[in-house]
């Protein structure tokens, strides 16, 4: 009985901290700040600084308009786009 639960722990553990059965929430990326930016792949401190300063212009009005962004092409937007909305 208590090995199980043992081991119930430590599968639990590894669950969390390989992301099993994590529910990604989008982020906004006209409200999101830079240390939400960089979670996203392949945005760096940089690409995250370039959004931001983006955004003190204008909101972006679509999610292919991020592309416009220096650093962030088609292959890098198809990989962000899973995690990003309006």
């Amino acid at each position: 009985q208590r090995e199980q639960q043992e081991d119930n722990k430590v599968s639990k553990e590894l669950e969390d901290y390989v992301g099993v059965d994590k529910v990604y929430n989008k982020i906004s990326i006209n409200t999101a700040n830079i240390g939400e930016l960089i979670q996203l792949p392949h945005v760096g401190p940089i690409t995250a600084k370039k959004i931001v300063e983006y955004r003190k212009n204008k909101s972006f009005q679509n999610l292919n308009e991020l592309k416009t962004i220096s650093g962030v092409g088609e292959s890098s937007y198809q990989d962000i786009e899973p995690y990003i909305q309006l």
